[in-house]
């Protein structure tokens, strides 16, 4: 899906009138059609630059386009296709020579030694092709049963076999002729085999053969689940590059299998049978065609496919000998089912051209299905038809239809909705299905009996498809090769004998195909291909939303075929086909050679779609190509118009299209025209040139039923050329070729309107007019006389009746014309009229005479005369368009001659004649009236020249009206103009100065408060006020009041212009400011009412009662006419009507050179443009047209002043909307154009954004219809949409209905999951022995449902087999553990593994069931997961240490640095325990030894130093739990360090004594002190490696008189003492004068250099501080000198 990224999008939007709008979920393509640009690989640009021209077709060609008789000789484009080749194959493909007339053959070598022949090979290796080919040249060439000369087709293609592996080749490839003489220069090109593959056979892993299942029962369903998942195994396992064989049957038995899913890079060899279940159970539901179509059906025996856009399935080859069998339908023959309908027929359904030995070349038949005959016809397509009946369910939840009436069901399918059927058989399954991927080769294999498609390629690039062998004739929908949306493709060699199209494209249908991002269809070259039966050979569309282009298709041998080249479209797919090649083919018995048309419906379709623009076919090239038998048609161009019949079907042609050199024989054999009435039918065909398109010869049947003629059925078409050989045509309608070539010649392209205004009835008696509008008069037919007929008087006619009333007042009933008294005879035609008594005539302007006119062919003339039937001519009108239904005003300008006496009345007749082959008349002619002429006002200028006066009328005088400001006005001042302003033009009109409010005014359109409005108006009578004013980029307001207060009117908000103009009531009040600016008004003028002016109508809604309507609601007619045009035929004359350049109405098929355009406005400018057409065939009772030539235009404004008029609507107008899907829903709403006949159209809204304009023109039978209805679109999915109907007229009054809400389906999605750039996945062993993995989450447009996990390619955590569509998921969360039960026997962490994460999605229709139908969508699931090669060995978390300090309350209080304690404690053993994770304690324990220390220990530490005093005992121990195991620790490798409080009963309280603290250990038996210390703070700082009992001593000393104390100095210890540590204690701080900031120890002190407390350092620290404060003392005064001398 995807590409082409909007560049579908959508120009659509200017035929639809559908806005380019975004919102949730959907982004749509709105922003224009897909392009052709870029997709150029197969189109002859020399060729193709003629043809797109637009003066293509308008002239003849100086010569034919196409010449294979000139230019090279060699060959181009020599190529290796798409994996065209293996381990012992290579194919190849080529261009042939510009030059191609005498090239019979191509000479191969390989390495430098030719081979052999292209001819000889293609019979080897596409022998079926070549086969049916060598018969139909027998047949239609060798045996003369044709009498034109088939085209010969070229081959250009080869397969070199039998080659070695892994081995690279040199090809030559060189053209010959037929006496094998080289033609040109070789090409070369050099490819290298693959490798051997390694194969995978499918019963190597239990694939088992049987017969082939036509029915099953638990047995046999046993049996198909266990191949199928046997199969699946084999392709899961296959390794890049290797191939998965299903092997020969032996036995005629074959392997029986359910759906399988193919991945990228392996070759699936079928060289046996692969049968399809006939049970629809085994094959995956939720299959959508397209990501937005609302039905669903069942995956193909075969798929390859992924919704992962950015990574495709690559390098997939489907090939082999066998037969893929798709168990759909029953043998036989359209109604007729062979025997049981399970025997093959093959060969018994043999038809002209086919080989002889059908027991070789036989093909099969099927019986023709549909959605009711699949009951009895179908196997599996039955099958999968029940399943989806029995899973239908009432809203009560019952079951729809019993398994009796189902079981029950036959061809009638009796007691089953129309829906349900379509639903029901929309679900059959296709036998190979591939979407989304890249480089793909399908070869050689046979596709046989699909239930539905044989072969859909969709969404992929890079394809080749080559020798491929489909029979589906005639089994319903069964295509042969279709290439759906897809790119770069190339088909040769194929043979296809099917029950549809043989080789197809589309491009998806609709907006959705752009709101998807679907691809363009395009790079496609076919070639060498044998085509029989199918309904279309090359059939492109009817999918064309995205475009189909950019191909080639030659060389290919058609027989028996519906449509030979097809391209379709329905009205509503959108798109495109463009820049298409046919040549060198040859076709036969077909029953239409070419076909473009885009009326095309499917009946089966059982899916909705928001609509898009009707698509065109253009660009088109059809060459070298002859068709004997063409039953229906030779070539049909249709374009589904008829502008004069059903203007509802949009206006396109089919165009730019090129033939040449196309020869016809045998045509006609159907007898009479089946299809669009003529062998040649061109409707809607413009800019095209037929060039030696030749009919040489028909069927008897036609010849015996005289239809044996040739160009006779041409329509609507411009720009035709007929040319060369062309002409020769046997029996060409040449009198309808030179027409539709001759074009039509204008010279006189006047066009003149005038108001053609339809009266209602008056009085009997005249009646004065105003002064303003002049006096009318209007006298009755009930005094009508003098009546005459001439044809009667001549004995022509019976005289008819005077009068016959028919119930109405004043009729004229049935004056009867014939034949005789026609116009353009060659005698005088009859006159038969009245007279009007007692008309007065002076100053008689206008004539008005309503008349209701029937007619047959022609036209009626009436010339108005005075006072005789022969009398002087005033006034005349020509009448045209039939009206049984109602009264035509018909307005006659009247010119009195000079003299007439105006004192009396006089008699007025109206003469009437006509013209026209048939027999005329006129009925019911009413009232005559009079319009006198009327003397208007002359404009007035008010004088603001010098500024205005607050509260002061102006232009008192006028006759229209007066202008002031508001009281107390002040704002309003006269201003000079600023240089450069100076002067200013304003319409003709310079100006020096102006009048400025300099006061804002209200906002929102309110009556504006004093001080605010610029101008007040009062008219004295219905006029118009033009202001020339100037502003910058404001917003002008124009309000209007009946009483000064209440808004009721209010202008459109305009922009600022220089000049605007407002029509006014008498009697109203107009307010006129500029909001929130400082306007500047130069000149008011006066003046009467003019059509076009500024509208006052305030925007009406269903909701609210309407205004009191400023005008009567009246639409207006008017007159057009101009010189009728000279030409050879016939012609028609049709009308475009446009308001502000957009297309309004459209009217054709007029015969007279005047007509009367209603539902008109009043006050509305209009343009009317005028077209004249030569009469076209007028078969299929269409009135055809060609050469539509535009005669001329003008623009009109009809009478009036611009209509304000509210809209008459019925009551109870509503709107409504069902059938909702994604993006559209249908609505209705009551029609409103039969009750007010102003109503041009309707507007839809969207959640306020105007998706659609619906003009009358564009509705079938706008005019009479109550209901209306038309598709919304551009929806938002899942949300409620409020819809808003609009009826409105040109003037632009509008008429709200009331809001309808509609609730859409929730957004489809399409796409899969997304990783982001950075993803990963990680997995480790545990320490059990799991497997543990855990990744980032994805992200997705709706939801991420799920994960899988693959270790290996083994998929884990769900029972069900993991496929791209289904959900079966391993887990919703981002980590998963595989326990190491559920791994594979012997599984080694150690080594390399592969473990993949595929993400995939949610969304509510992959949600909903159907009873058995486990979803309804598929899911989308990424196709390129997260990869990792690596498992991380089990390597346990490392274990706690846990350090703390427990102390009791009787100890001195102890700290510890805890974070040091574990680094002195722990050994490596215990490091490493902690590494493997165990948990280790390191508890310090500090405990009072007061009491428990032996008194021994006690001499000890008082012997340390002598003379101190014990002060406290504690022991200090330290405990490590190591694992459960607890020890005590004595000594540590470092030091830890401790500060012990002084308990205060140590602190020194006598002033004349001096304490020294020191710290004694005792330590296996032995006592130390402890260096150094830090006392400080009441605390001493030691640190240790030894713990055991500590004591804190002190020693006393007398304090000396007159000098600092000095700490006492401790007696020298027996034995030398080393500190335990080399650490440095922190900087001493001041304590209580007891060993204040005194460290003892030396920090750097060594076993060599004992401590023995360094008396000396004691003594003179106090004699260093006290000579710090000197020096410091000296520096101040210093530095204070020096900054006074400074």
């Amino acid at each position: 899906m995807r590409r082409f990224r909007k560049a579908a999008a959508l120009g659509l939007a200017a035929l639809m009138a559908v806005g380019s709008v975004n919102f949730a979920g959907i982004t749509t393509g709105a922003a224009g059609l897909p392009t052709t640009d870029g997709h150029d690989k197969y189109v002859n640009k020399n060729v193709f630059d003629v043809i797109s021209s637009d003066s293509f077709g308008t002239k003849e060609l100086e010569s034919p386009l196409f010449d294979k008789t000139k230019g090279s000789s060699d060959i181009t484009d020599l190529q290796v296709p798409t994996l065209a080749y293996d381990e012992s194959s290579i194919g190849l493909v080529w261009q042939k020579p510009e030059k191609y007339d005498n090239v019979a053959d191509y000479n191969v070598y390989i390495n430098g030694k030719l081979v052999g022949t292209a001819r000889e090979n293609y019979k080897v290796n596409a022998a079926w092709a070549s086969q049916y080919m060598d018969s139909f040249y027998d047949y239609y060439t060798a045996q003369g049963k044709s009498d034109i000369d088939m085209v010969n087709v070229d081959i250009h293609a080869y397969r070199a076999t039998g080659l070695e592996a892994d081995t690279e080749y040199t090809f030559k490839v060189v053209a010959i002729d037929k006496d094998g003489k080289e033609l040109g220069t070789a090409k070369e090109i050099k490819q290298k085999t693959t490798a051997k593959a390694e194969v995978l056979n499918i019963k190597d892993f239990g694939a088992e053969e049987s017969e082939g299942y036509v029915t099953y029962n638990d047995e046999i369903n046993e049996k198909i689940v266990k191949n199928t998942k046997a199969i699946q195994a084999a392709i899961d396992a296959c390794p890049e590059g290797g191939k998965v064989v299903i092997p020969e049957n032996t036995d005629g038995k074959v392997f029986v299998s359910g759906a399988l899913w193919l991945k990228s890079n392996m070759t699936l060899e079928v060289n046996g049978t692969l049968w399809a279940s006939p049970n629809s159970d085994h094959f995956e539901i939720g299959f959508l065609m397209y990501p937005f179509y609302t039905d669903t059906r069942g995956w193909g025996l075969v798929n390859a496919m992924t919704a992962d856009e950015s990574n495709p399935i690559t390098n997939v080859r489907v090939t082999g000998t066998g037969t893929l069998y798709g168990n759909g339908w029953k043998y036989g023959i359209k109604d007729t089912i062979k025997g049981d309908g399970y025997t093959s027929n093959k060969g018994e359904s043999t038809q002209a051209g086919d080989p002889a030995d059908t027991k070789t070349w036989g093909t099969p038949r099927y019986v023709g299905g549909n959605n009711k005959k699949v009951f009895d016809y179908g196997v599996q397509a039955a099958d999968s038809a029940r399943k989806y009946l029995a899973n239908v369910f009432n809203e009560d939840g019952t079951r729809k239809y019993s398994d009796e009436q189902i079981a029950a069901l036959d061809k009638n399918a009796t007691g089953i909705s129309d829906t349900d059927l379509k639903n029901a058989y929309a679900t059959r399954s296709s036998l190979l299905i591939m979407r989304n991927c890249e480089n793909v080769y399908v070869g050689d294999i046979t596709i046989e009996n699909p239930s539905n498609h044989s072969v859909n390629i969709l969404d992929s690039r890079n394809i080749a498809t080559t020798n491929v062998k489909v029979f589906s004739y005639d089994g319903n929908n069964g295509d042969g090769l279709g290439y759906g949306c897809s790119q770069n493709v190339i088909c040769w060699g194929n043979f296809t004998d099917t029950g549809d199209d043989n080789l197809g494209f589309g491009a998806s249908v609709g907006m959705g195909a752009r709101d998807s991002e679907i691809q363009t269809n395009s790079e496609v070259w076919m070639f060498d291909n044998f085509l029989r039966e199918g309904h279309g050979g090359l059939a492109a569309g009817s999918h064309t939303g995205n475009g189909i282009q950019d191909v080639l298709f030659e060389d290919t041998v058609m027989n028996h075929i519906d449509m030979a080249f097809r391209f379709k479209s329905a009205p509503t797919n959108g798109g495109f086909g463009a820049n298409i090649t046919m040549r060198d083919c040859a076709v036969a018995d077909t029953n239409q050679g070419w076909v473009f048309t885009t009326s095309y419906g499917d009946p089966n379709s059982a899916s909705s779609t928001e609509y898009a623009e009707i698509g065109e076919f253009y660009n088109f090239a059809s060459y070298n190509v002859s068709v004997y038998g063409a039953n229906q048609n030779t070539i049909q161009v249709l374009a589904d118009v008829d502008p004069v019949g059903d203007t509802s079907k949009p206006l396109h042609s089919h165009h730019n299209m090129y033939f040449q050199d196309i020869t016809f024989g045998n045509v006609g054999s159907n007898g009479s025209y089946k299809n669009k009435n003529g062998w040649e039918t061109l409707i809607g065909c413009d800019n095209s040139v037929f060039y030696n398109v030749v009919t040489k010869s028909y069927n008897s049947k036609s010849v015996s039923k005289k239809t044996n003629k040739a160009w006779n059925n041409i329509q609507y078409c411009n720009n035709l050329v007929f040319q060369g050989t062309t002409w020769d045509s046997l029996n060409a309608c040449t009198d309808k070729m030179k027409a539709a070539m001759s074009g039509i010649t204008v010279t006189d392209k006047t066009v003149t309107a005038k108001d053609y205004k339809a009266e209602t009835e008056t009085p009997d008696e005249p009646s004065k007019g105003d002064e303003a509008t002049g006096e009318k008069w209007t006298v009755s037919v009930d005094k009508c006389s003098d009546f005459f007929n001439d044809a009667a008087t001549a004995n022509k006619v019976t005289p008819v009746p005077k009068l016959e009333t028919k119930n109405e007042q004043h009729n004229i009933g049935y004056i009867y014309d014939n034949e005789y008294n026609k116009g353009g005879t060659s005698y005088p035609g009859y006159e038969q009229g009245f007279a009007f008594p007692g008309c007065d005539v002076t100053g008689l302007e206008k004539l008005i005479v309503p008349i209701a006119r029937q007619t047959d062919n022609g036209t009626q003339k009436v010339s108005v005369r005075l006072d005789s039937k022969t009398g002087t001519e005033i006034a005349s009108a020509t009448l045209t368009k039939a009206r049984a239904d109602g009264y035509v005003d018909i307005e006659m300008p009247v010119t009195l001659p000079e003299g007439v006496d105006t004192s009396k009345t006089h008699k007025i007749f109206l003469v009437f004649t006509s013209t026209g082959s048939t027999a005329n008349y006129v009925a019911n002619v009413r009232d005559l009236t009079g319009v006198k002429s009327s003397t208007a006002l002359a404009r007035e200028s008010v004088d603001i020249s010098n500024g205005m006066t607050a509260g002061t009328e102006y232009n008192t005088s006028g006759k229209y009206g007066t202008v002031k400001s508001l009281e107390d006005a002040t704002a309003h001042v006269l201003a000079e103009l600023d240089t450069p302003e100076e002067p200013v033009t304003i319409a003709g009109v310079t100006y020096k100065q102006f009048v400025q409010a300099s006061t804002a005014a209200n906002a929102d359109g309110a009556i504006p408060g004093n001080g605010t409005a610029t101008f007040v108006f009062s008219p004295k009578v219905d006029c118009s006020v033009t202001l020339h004013s100037r502003a910058t980029s404001k917003v002008w307001h124009f309000l209007e009041s009946p009483d000064g207060a209440n808004v009721t009117n209010r202008a459109t908000d305009t922009m600022v212009a220089d000049v605007m103009t407002f029509n006014l009531k008498a009697g109203k009040t107009y307010y006129y400011y500029c909001q929130g600016s400082r306007p500047m008004v130069y000149g008011i003028y006066f003046d009467a009412p003019v059509a076009e002016a500024d509208s006052l109508l305030k925007e009406s809604t269903a909701t609210e009662a309407p205004s009191t309507p400023s005008q009567t609601a009246e639409a207006k007619s008017v007159e057009l006419s101009w010189t009728a045009v000279n030409n050879d035929t016939d012609v028609f004359y049709g009308v475009d009507t446009y308001v502000d350049g957009v297309k309004v109405d459209m009217v054709d098929g007029i015969t007279d050179t005047n007509t009367i355009i209603n539902r008109l406005s009043s006050g509305v400018k209009y343009t009317f443009k005028v077209y004249v057409s030569e009469k076209g065939d007028s078969a299929n009772s269409l009135k055809a047209e060609n050469n539509k030539t535009l005669i001329g235009e003008t623009e009109f404004t009809t009478e009036g002043t611009k209509d304000t008029a509210a809209i008459t609507a019925p009551e109870g107008t509503s709107v409504s909307l069902a059938s909702a899907i994604y993006t559209c829903a249908q609505g209705t709403w009551t029609g409103i154009s039969k009750d007010d006949a102003r109503v041009r159209g309707y507007k839809i809204y969207a959640n306020g954004n105007l998706v659609k304009t619906l003009y009358n023109y564009q509705i079938k039978n706008y005019a009479s219809v109550d209901k209306m209805s038309n598709q919304v679109g551009r929806l938002t999915p899942g949300i409620d949409n409020k819809i808003q109907v609009v009826a409105f007229t040109d003037a632009g009054v509008e008429y709200k209905y009331p809001e309808a809400t509609v609730k859409t389906l929730e957004n489809y999605d399409y796409k899969a999951p997304v990783w982001g750039s950075d993803a990963k996945v990680t997995a480790k062993e545990t320490k059990d022995g799991d497997l543990e993995i855990t990744w980032d989450a994805a992200t997705d447009d709706t939801a991420v449902g799920g994960y899988r996990v693959y270790v290996d390619g083994t998929a884990y955590g769900s029972e069900k087999y993991f496929n791209p569509v289904n959900g079966a998921k391993t887990t919703t969360e981002t980590t998963y553990t595989i326990k190491k039960s559920e791994l594979p026997e012997g599984f080694d962490m150690t080594k390399a593994h592969t473990i993949t994460i595929q993400a995939g999605d949610t969304w509510w229709k992959a949600e909903t069931t159907m009873g058995t139908f486990d979803k309804m969508a598929g899911f989308n699931w990424t196709n390129k997961g997260l990869t990792t090669n690596e498992i991380k060995a089990y390597k346990a978390e490392p274990g706690k240490v846990d350090t703390d300090i427990e102390q009791k309350e009787d100890v001195p209080k102890t700290t510890v640095d805890t974070s040091k304690v574990a680094d002195a404690v722990l050994t490596e053993e215990d490091k490493a325990a902690v590494a493997d994770g165990k948990d280790i304690s390191v508890k310090v324990k500090v405990a009072n030894a007061d009491e428990t220390t032996e008194e021994a220990v006690k001499e000890k530490i008082a012997a340390v130093i002598k003379g101190s005093t014990i002060g406290k005992l504690f022991d200090i121990t330290i405990e490590k739990t190591v694992d459960g195991v607890s020890t005590e620790v004595k000594e540590t490798k470092n030091a830890i360090q401790f500060t012990v409080a002084i308990p205060e009963s140590l602190v020194n309280t006598d002033a004349t004594k001096e304490r020294t603290y020191a710290i004694v250990r005792i330590h296996n038996g032995e006592a130390k002190e402890v260096t150094p210390i830090t006392v400080e703070n009441g605390t001493i700082t030691f640190s240790t490696s030894e713990f055991s009992t500590y004591a804190i001593v002190y020693t006393d000393a007398d304090k000396t008189p007159g000098t600092p104390s000095t700490p006492g100095t401790p007696s020298t210890p027996d034995t030398p003492s080393t500190p335990d540590t080399p650490s440095t204690p922190d900087t001493p701080s001041a304590d209580n004068g007891n060993n204040s900031g005194s460290t003892t120890g030396d920090a750097n002190t060594t076993p060599s250099s004992p401590s023995t407390g360094d008396m000396a350092m004691r003594t003179i620290m106090p004699l260093v501080t006290v000579m710090g404060i000197a020096l410091i003392g000296a520096a101040y005064v210093l530095m204070t000198r020096t900054k006074k001398e400074d």
